[in-house]
């Protein structure tokens, strides 16, 4: 098994490369790829779209790729799919604190603008 370091350049694209079977890939933090990675360090696995960043968990700088990581195992696919959830649901109780703070600002005034209306036409 060989092991190889991989460094991108920012823009080079990874489209095409594919490593052989027995190749393991790492790239450090900063490196222009898109993909499932783990940590090298302790196998937090994340998604990157554009460029990898330190690790979370424990700012390591090397990443592998999670198809050939000791660490990309269900429970790494587990920890992917939790956090994708956990930012559904803040974006989704995001979107609902908003709507909330909007109904407590609108509902009051429904209320108060006849009440003005009426107190206006009594003593005005």
């Amino acid at each position: 098994m060989s092991t190889h370091m991989e460094t991108f350049l920012p823009g080079t694209p990874l489209q095409g490369v594919r490593p052989a079977p027995d190749e393991v890939r790492f790239w450090r933090t900063g490196a222009q790829v898109i993909g499932t990675f783990c940590c090298a360090a302790c196998g937090r696995a994340l998604c990157s779209v554009r460029q990898l960043p330190d690790c979370p968990t424990c700012g390591g700088s090397l990443w592998e790729d999670a198809g050939t990581s000791p660490f990309g195992s269900e429970i790494a696919q587990r920890e992917l799919v939790d956090e994708a959830w956990f930012h559904e649901e803040v974006r989704s109780v995001a979107g609902l604190t908003r709507g909330m703070a909007l109904v407590l600002v609108l509902v009051p005034l429904s209320w108060l603008v006849p009440l003005a209306a009426v107190y206006m036409m009594i003593h005005g």
